[in-house]
């Protein structure tokens, strides 16, 4: 049965798994966020990519702006990036470097419907070229890139969707900080075993039942 873990009793639960005694009780505390990162990181590296949880943001563009659109807050990756012409079909725009769009916004005639983005123009925004000449839609799939839970924001997509893989990782990142290597062996077991569990349940279905719309 699927649970919901929240940073407070993930906290809680990871000491008695772990049987931390009191002298690594202050180690524990100082390094709990960092197995959090760890343990999102590496169930991302491991997931098939058609289960990685996706969101789909939708927005219009300015026209005759500066070409500069902001990703998602929570934006890992980018999977495409669509706008809507005149003729309401939805165009694929090209991924291309941002030295490339750069040298055709630089051109004199540097507005129309878009062809183009950059995705490297820093980690908070798109580069588009040429500059939009109208206000039209555009569409945005990405790879969520999970919210980090504290005391204030407590869950996220993996703790609602992934709460025992993400639990087993939790366990295998500490354990080996921690060098609790009698530990390592079986929580590595446990960990590959509760992925691969949840591999076969989701593979079975559409991703899209993670997937949000949001408009921006």
């Amino acid at each position: 049965m699927s649970f919901i873990l929240t940073y407070d009793t993930l906290k809680s639960i990871l000491p008695v798994k772990l049987q931390i005694n009191a002298d690594a009780y202050s180690y524990f505390n100082d390094n709990f966020d960092n197995w959090i990162a760890l343990a999102t990181e590496r169930i991302y590296n491991d997931i098939p990519e058609n289960l990685i949880f996706m969101q789909v943001i939708s927005g219009t563009f300015v026209p005759n702006g500066n070409g500069i659109i902001l990703k998602p807050i929570n934006w890992r990756s980018d999977l495409s990036f669509i706008a809507i012409n005149p003729d309401n079909k939805f165009i694929v725009l090209k991924q291309r470097d941002y030295s490339v769009l750069r040298r055709i916004l630089e051109a004199p005639d540097n507005t129309g419907f878009p062809t183009y983005y950059a995705s490297q123009y820093g980690y908070l925004q798109y580069l588009i070229a040429p500059i939009p000449d109208a206000p039209y839609e555009y569409e945005v799939t990405f790879i969520q890139q999970p919210f980090p839970i504290d005391q204030n924001n407590t869950t996220n997509v993996l703790t609602v969707y992934m709460s025992k893989v993400f639990l087993s990782a939790m366990l295998l990142e500490a354990s080996f900080d921690l060098k609790y290597v009698d530990y390592q062996t079986a929580a590595a077991q446990d960990y590959a075993a509760t992925l691969n569990g949840w591999i076969k349940v989701n593979d079975k279905t559409s991703s899209s039942a993670a997937t949000n719309r949001k408009a921006i």
